[in-house]
């Protein structure tokens, strides 16, 4: 051939091209590289493997490769095109004939989904990464604590566990009402701000701590949630909460606060949860939804109003990726990608259209698939698959970040020429990472919670600390915490229980480093 292919990026399953299989060669043209593009348009070359092969069948490149997958029809020699991806079922296995891939020259790498890992890093380490996936950033594979994004921008493999150096925080934060929780480097859970009802879990009868402090039991720690009280995953699944549980939000079935951690149903595993204001909601490790604590506007999706102490399935013939809790309301997304919730609905929250409480989960947008949800006191923010971020619900102070104060009962586009990668909503404000690292803020700013400097509110997206990249995000009641590209983490906002881990009671209208002392 003249020219290599151009590959269109139509699905996944074409990429495992790059994979090396042990089919015997057969006579046929050396094919000296294809590229990656996106419709019809040049974008990264790709080095293949020296036993890699294209298999021509019958006009139709085809690799038997982990997933079967299919490329046809193949250009012709003298004018290539591209080439579309199908799925055989079965895979024939008749009438083939080999095309070595080889001396493919490295060009400046592509990121297609935009999610700051370009395309020839992630094809290296397929299936844990896809280049066509931007939900992967937050993946924590090798659970050594720091997710995909802080391995590939600290030059560590997500698939070796690397904890970075003792006393950095590995990207696991919690910013509650008025405390903070957050997973050091060493698994260590550590917490700071207000201890009422027992929020900080340290077992104390202290007020608050201004400073962080490292919490009971011992042991490596994956993810923390909070809002009044606290959520916590161990390495080994077992979820374990601590703090007020007037309303059976921590799921014991005892009703009890408590100061220290307690574990919830200890023979099961999860995988991720989100604490409310007076509810909570986890994901079993087999996928299943699972909720309890205060119901009185359908929070906990179960089709009542009643609370529950314990543990209660939601949905139970489906699978979930993810989950987030507003005060009042709940969101989840669904392992094919598309967006439900349920509970208050005053300000449209839930998203539906209407201004309806919702008792069980109902769809937002169906037509659409979602990567990342978050859930302030009554808004909602989500990104979707193509990295465009979305808001719905109260937007009193602006905390929809669509340039008005009018509330939406469904998805408004904020910044649509953007793209995002994470996302996180506090009480009244909302704060985000774009796909270049950089972080924004925008809403209510009377505690300087947005970061820029100021205590005006912000209708619209402000950078905070232009020209630096963060790596993690999360926001609370009237704070925010963030973790640097360096791994330091830093806070800002309102702090009289100490909750920006600073060592004062002091609000901050910019970014302060949290003293950190393991």
């Amino acid at each position: 051939m003249n020219s290599a292919p151009i590959l269109r990026h139509v699905g996944t399953a074409a990429l495992l091209l790059l994979a090396a299989h042990s089919i015997a060669a057969q006579p046929g043209p050396v094919i000296t590289g294809f590229r990656l593009g996106a419709d019809g348009g040049p974008a990264v070359s790709v080095p293949a493997a020296a036993d890699a092969y294209l298999i021509l069948l019958r006009g139709e490149v085809v690799t038997n490769v982990g997933t079967p997958a299919a490329l046809g029809p193949l250009p012709g020699p003298e004018a290539p095109a591209e080439i579309e991806l199908v799925d055989p079922d079965p895979l024939p296995a008749a009438g083939a004939r080999f095309y070595r891939v080889e001396r493919v020259p490295l060009t400046t790498p592509k990121d297609s989904d935009g999610d700051g890992m370009n395309d020839v890093y992630e094809l290296a380490r397929r299936p844990v990464l896809n280049p066509l996936d931007p939900a992967d950033v937050a993946a924590d594979p090798d659970h050594d604590t720091q997710n995909n994004l802080a391995e590939y921008r600290a030059g560590t493999d997500p698939l070796t566990a690397n904890p970075p150096p003792s006393g950095r925080v590995a990207g696991r934060l919690a910013a509650g009402h008025s405390h903070t929780v957050a997973v050091l480097a060493d698994g260590t859970l550590w917490t700071w701000g207000s201890n009422d009802y027992g929020g900080l879990g340290d077992g104390t009868n202290d007020d608050e701590r201004d400073s962080p402090g490292a919490i009971e039991p011992e042991g490596r720690w994956q993810s923390a949630s909070a809002r009044h009280h606290s959520m916590a995953l161990r390495m080994d699944g077992t979820l374990w909460a601590w703090g007020p549980n007037l309303r059976g939000q921590l799921g014991d079935g005892s009703g009890s606060s408590t100061r220290r951690p307690v574990v919830i149903e200890p023979d099961v595993r999860w995988q991720s949860m989100a604490a409310g204001l007076f509810h909570t909601l986890a994901l079993r490790s087999d996928g299943t939804l699972w909720t309890w604590g205060g119901n009185e506007t359908g929070q906990l999706g179960d089709g009542t109003t009643e609370d529950r102490a314990t543990p209660t399935a939601i949905a139970s013939e489906q699978r979930w990726l993810s989950v987030a809790a507003g005060e009042l309301h709940s969101l989840a997304l669904r392992a094919d990608g598309t967006l439900w919730a349920w509970g208050r609905n005053l300000e449209g929250a839930v998203g539906d259209g209407s201004t309806t409480h919702r008792r069980v989960p109902v769809p937002i947008q169906p037509g659409q698939r979602w990567q990342a949800l978050a859930a302030g006191n009554y808004h909602s923010v989500a990104l979707r698959a193509d990295g465009s971020l979305w808001s719905w619900g109260h937007n009193g102070a602006g905390q929809l970040g669509n340039g008005t104060q009018a509330d939406r009962a469904s998805p408004v586009a904020i910044q649509p020429d953007q793209r995002w990668l994470a996302v996180a909503a506090g009480g009244w404000h909302t704060v985000a990472l774009r796909a270049d690292g950089t972080l924004w803020a925008w809403g209510f700013n009377d505690s300087g919670q947005l970061g820029d400097g100021t205590n005006f509110d912000r209708s619209r997206p402000v950078a905070v600390r232009p020209g630096e990249r963060w790596l993690a995000i999360s926001a609370g009641g009237w704070h925010t915490v963030a973790l640097r590209e360096d791994g330091t983490l830093w806070a800002w906002g309102a702090n009289p229980w100490g909750q920006l881990g600073d060592g004062t009671r002091d609000a901050q209208a910019a970014p302060v480093r949290v003293r950190l002392n393991p």
